[in-house]
């Protein structure tokens, strides 16, 4: 019985090894990037984001989900943010990430935190002489790389995949 056991998992490794293997060129047409955007985008019209997000002690503890959404059309373009040590001075909190987005275009940028998303939430703003803070808006051109913190945790936030309606400013 061993002998049978034995033999048919040797038929067994013996197909899967002489199999042929898929490429990264069979699975993934060129020009794009599978990482890091569910959406591939192709090189001429991709954009870099490092985006980061601040909770106040110079980094987020807390895993997140980090939007940059087109204030025109909607679309939006997320990733994930692991949790960093919660701030512990002796632990690095987590660093910033690099997303894709499609280029040229304007977008906004907030996060939302994965445990409580209506609840903790951030916004990448700028505030005026009224001291009234707004979402600040990037346009962004291919081939270039943006950097952005999102930091503050009073901001309003777009409706997702919807035109960004909210007050923002460039």
């Amino acid at each position: 019985m061993k002998i049978i056991g034995y033999s048919l998992l040797l038929a067994i490794l013996l197909t899967i090894s002489c199999a042929q293997q898929p490429t990264l060129q069979d699975e993934y047409p060129p020009l794009t990037s599978i990482f890091p955007t569910a959406t591939p985008i192709p090189e001429a019209e991709r954009a870099t984001i490092i985006i980061g997000l601040d909770m106040g002690g110079g980094g987020a503890g807390f895993a997140a989900t980090l939007y940059a959404q087109e204030v025109s059309t909607g679309e939006d373009f997320t990733i994930f943010l692991p949790a960093g040590s919660h701030g512990a001075s002796n632990f690095p909190t987590s660093a910033p990430v690099m997303l894709f987005v499609r280029a040229p275009a304007t977008y906004v940028f907030y996060a939302r935190l994965i445990n409580a998303p209506d609840n903790y939430y951030y916004g990448y703003t700028t505030c005026g002489d009224s001291n009234e803070c707004v979402l600040k808006a990037v346009e962004v051109v291919p081939y270039q790389t943006y950097n952005i913190t999102i930091n503050d945790r009073g901001a309003l936030l777009p409706e997702r995949g919807e035109p960004v309606t909210i007050p923002w400013t460039k």
